[in-house]
């Protein structure tokens, strides 16, 4: 059995009083097991893109300032919306009725910033591409960087408008 290590290795020239290089020094660390995680984190991500891309639910992710910085095919379908046309658009702006806007702001986004997500289940509608409203029933959860700081907001959606029509 043989085992693969990767090693970084780093050449240093050893000079002679001339000015001559006599020798090079060789250094080398073993990083396979950083190698080994990143690889490991790289698996992971794609799978959970993959899940997040094919999962039959709305999915966005959202950055600090509430843009979107992924939509996935389901949602893109539902809405209308081309991927190139919301990328980097504000969320509240492109997808939430002016008439809620700042109530659904303040309960969802402003709250999960604050780290005062009571509860992470919402609902609220948002507008397609042709203005319908299709009311959603979402759960959210912030995401984190490695010292524990809100990087994203992730949102995976229930499209709910037809089963409510039913209610009625």
């Amino acid at each position: 059995v043989h085992n693969i290590i990767t090693i970084d290795f780093s050449l240093k020239p050893l000079l002679s009083e001339a000015g001559n290089v006599e020798f090079l020094l060789a250094e080398g660390r073993d990083v396979t097991a950083r190698k080994q995680a990143e690889l490991s984190l790289q698996v992971s991500e794609s799978r959970f893109r993959s899940i997040l891309e094919n999962i039959p639910l709305v999915g966005v992710i959202l950055d600090q300032q509430a843009n979107i910085i992924f939509a996935n095919d389901f949602f893109l379908e539902l809405t209308g919306w081309p991927r190139e046309a919301i990328l980097h658009q504000n969320w509240f702006d492109r997808f939430i009725p002016a008439a809620k806007r700042d109530e659904v702001y303040r309960q969802t986004f402003d709250a999960a910033l604050q780290d005062e997500m009571v509860g992470t289940h919402y609902e609220y509608p948002i507008l397609t591409h042709w203005g319908e409203e299709r009311l959603i029933s979402w759960r959210a959860t912030t995401l984190t960087d490695a010292g524990g700081n809100l990087t994203e907001v992730a949102c995976i959606g229930e499209d709910i408008t037809d089963r409510r029509r039913g209610e009625h």
